[in-house]
């Protein structure tokens, strides 16, 4: 991302002093000659290479130069690597700066061998030798075809085509890097950048919002690094090789990293949060939306792009539009199902996958760690780790990139926040994993999505077994969720947490209770001396007696409420006499308080503590509800779908 950003940032500094007009033709210019080499590369039949950013052997030698220059910090006068990092301008580049000065070594090399019958045969010195330039890249000298012996060595030229795209990993379009590991992070680098491009209309006439490139070019080349891994290993690639090894082109360590690499990207989409202003609510230790009400309270801003909006936007149409819906913004509500599907799917629909029969996909080979981005999504419980830096005084951050440099002095920190999801990225968790998880490899899903009811079908539950139990939002049925024997019940991972929500409830209701007994005995002795204060101080503030009916009304209420509605009324009315400074009125207001005040004593923060109680109460119970709903809706859908 660094190298795309840095090198248009240096081509806007280095015309910034021309008018836009000027840079639109300067950016033309640039862009026509590069299309004109490709277009010219056709006409003379050359096909589309999509691993000449992959053929570091056949880079041209500026390619080496300028990247030890801008390795050692030295200026390269606005020339960049990058516009040699491949043997063919057939390719197709993801960086604003790669596009090439040159036809490429490749396209050379086949024009020649097309059209002349020239080959390139690595040169050896006068002992046999292979002979390397000062960057040990292999030379090679020009033959004809005809002259060719046993000892000629043809320098090979790596190449696929777009009947090749998706055959394998280092054959996609838009992609760069010279190892497995550097293609991954390329595109998921190319993922970000790109989402200002691809999310909004930005005033152009045509923009359909279409989310079909993202899964093409980002999500199933990415997806396919675990079938290439598994087929390189059934073909016996990797043998005596240490995936925790040196990284080198195509190794073992190579695909092992990419495929850490691939996760660490599918995360990073699953996990996308909205962009707004979030604080940390202190009684969940969760972030909500606006801005924290404490003092001292913790505040985070997730600017756009590091976060994305997951619905899309549309307004009406007008003109030839009219009657129809202009996309504005895509969501990437689709990038997350994609996402989801591409982790579940059995197997990458390429034919030479088809021919090993491999059928493989991420529970296969990270059960724990799918299980729980499935089971977390299907209960709205997923976590994002966003990177925050400090700004300004108190407790305020703002959401960075998780490739963010701090500068010195600068604070960095990571917090957990809800990921956005909806109602279809839960359903199709759900649809996703049924659909994909159950077959006769695995344990019968059904295992990994049981619960019963205590009292009615628990009892076939062998002993001993571990389970969590919680009692439903509305106290009528127990239900009983048994963990499988390897610890991956689905149903488990869902409920887990309702056990403590339900002792939580239990102890906060049996303190509401507390507090209800203590307040009663309090209110019972005040409420007499507070409606005598009350009836004293109305007639002393209106001139007239309090109505039998309001006393009857609040006789009639709730005592602890009434006794807070009169005693408020009170409070009023001694701020209003001290504010229009009635003397006698303070006076008989401050008179009647003392009638009463020592009986409240404690009270209003017994008040406050059970509404507080209250509304936590109200929370566990949703929560159990949403935990209920998955439980039985994960069942329901089994059962639908087998």
């Amino acid at each position: 991302t660094q190298e795309h950003v840095v090198s248009a940032v240096e081509f806007i500094r280095a015309n910034i002093d021309l008018d836009r007009n000027h840079l639109l033709d300067l950016l033309v210019d640039k862009s026509i000659f590069n299309i004109l080499l490709h277009e010219i590369g056709h006409n003379l039949g050359l096909r589309h290479n999509f691993q000449g950013s992959f053929d570091q052997l056949n880079f041209h030698k500026e390619y080496f130069d300028l990247r030890a220059k801008e390795q050692a910090g030295q200026a390269t006068e606005g020339d960049y690597s990058a516009n040699y990092r491949t043997s063919s301008v057939m390719d197709y580049t993801d960086l604003f700066e790669g596009l090439a000065k040159k036809p490429g070594k490749y396209d050379v090399a086949a024009i020649k061998f097309g059209y002349g019958d020239i080959v390139e045969v690595i040169k050896r010195d006068e002992n046999g030798g292979i002979v390397r330039d000062e960057h040990g890249v292999v030379v090679s000298e020009d033959k004809n075809l005809a002259d060719l012996t046993d000892q000629d060595i043809l320098r090979p030229f790596k190449f696929c085509t777009d009947g090749h795209v998706s055959s394998n990993v280092t054959c996609n379009r838009f992609d760069r890097g010279l190892t497995v590991t550097e293609i991954v992070n390329s595109i998921a680098e190319q993922y970000d950048v790109s989402y200002f491009l691809r999310g909004f209309r930005r005033g152009r006439r045509s923009f359909t919002g279409s989310s079909g490139r993202v899964l093409m070019n980002s999500i199933f080349p990415i997806r396919q690094v675990l079938d290439e891994l598994f087929y390189k290993l059934i073909q016996g690639d990797f043998e005596g090789q240490d995936p925790n090894g040196t990284i080198l082109p195509e190794n073992f360590a190579d695909y092992f990293s990419a495929l850490n690499s691939g996760m660490r990207f599918f995360s990073k989409i699953l996990g996308a949060v909205e962009p707004g202003r979030y604080h940390l609510d202190s009684s969940t230790g969760t972030f909500v939306t606006g801005a924290s009400t404490e003092a001292g309270g913790t505040n985070l801003t997730v600017p756009l792009g590091t976060g994305k909006f997951l619905e899309s936007a549309f307004l009406p149409g007008g003109g030839e539009w009219e009657g129809s819906e202009r996309i504005m913004r895509r969501g990437v509500e689709f990038d997350k199902l994609a996402t989801l599907f591409a982790m579940s799917m059995r197997g990458y629909p390429a034919r030479k996958y088809r021919r090993v029969s491999l059928s493989v996909n991420y529970f296969a080979v990270a059960r724990e760690m799918i299980l729980d981005i499935f089971s977390d999504f299907m209960r709205d419980g997923y976590q994002a780790d966003v990177r925050a830096l400090k700004v300004g005084e108190g407790n305020n951050y703002v959401a960075v990139p998780t490739d963010y440099q701090a500068a010195p002095g600068e604070e960095v920190t990571s917090f957990k926040m809800p990921a956005t999801t909806s109602l279809t990225v839960k359903s199709y968790a759900m649809f996703f994993a049924m659909l994909n998880y159950n077959s006769s490899a695995d344990r019968t899903f059904q295992d990994y999505i049981d619960f019963r009811i205590k009292g009615v079908d628990d009892s076939s539950i062998p002993a001993g077994t571990k389970s969590v139990e919680f009692t439903s939002s509305t106290g009528l049925r127990t239900y009983v969720v048994p963990q499988t024997s390897d610890d991956l019940s689905i149903s488990f991972k869902i409920a887990e947490p309702a056990a403590q929500i339900s002792a939580d409830k239990i102890a906060a209701a049996a303190k509401i209770v507390e507090l209800n007994t203590t307040m009663e005995s309090k209110v019972t002795a005040a409420f007499e001396p507070v409606m005598g204060a009350l009836k004293v101080v109305f007639k002393a503030a209106n001139g007239e007696d309090l109505s039998a009916e309001v006393e009857q009304s609040l006789r009639d209420d709730d005592p602890a409420s009434a006794l807070e509605v009169m005693t408020g009324f009170i409070d009023r009315v001694e701020a209003f006499a001290e504010a229009q400074q009635i003397a006698e009125l303070i006076a008989t207001v401050k008179e009647q308080k003392e009638t009463y005040l020592p009986l409240v004593d404690g009270l209003p923060e017994m008040l406050a503590e059970r509404q507080q109680l209250t509304n936590q109460v109200e929370d566990y119970d949703r929560s159990l509800k949403d935990i209920e709903s998955a439980l039985i809706e994960l069942k329901e859908l089994y059962e639908i779908l087998n």
